[in-house]
């Protein structure tokens, strides 16, 4: 099983960080490869925990949060936009 944790943003804001997310977890889906733990399931966690997707860069929490969830890996990422 996949978490796909929400991920950080920077830079101008826009829908893309989503969109990105949400294509990513699609393409999981596609392959049937992959059983995709629930967002909302994750969220929920995350927020019991108080915990943000960059607290997860230390490893102690990423462990924590992936046995809570029965994840067998987690995926974390940033989306970085600019002007250009």
């Amino acid at each position: 099983s996949v978490a796909v944790l929400p991920f950080d943003h920077k830079g101008d804001e826009s829908p893309l960080g989503e969109l990105v997310y949400n294509k990513i977890i699609d393409s999981f889906i596609e392959q049937r490869r992959f059983s995709i733990v629930d967002r909302n399931k994750i969220e929920a966690v995350l927020r019991e925990l108080k915990l943000s997707s960059t607290d997860l860069v230390d490893p102690d929490k990423a462990v924590r949060l992936g046995k809570i969830v029965a994840a067998n890996t987690m995926l974390a990422g940033t989306v970085i936009e600019s002007p250009e």
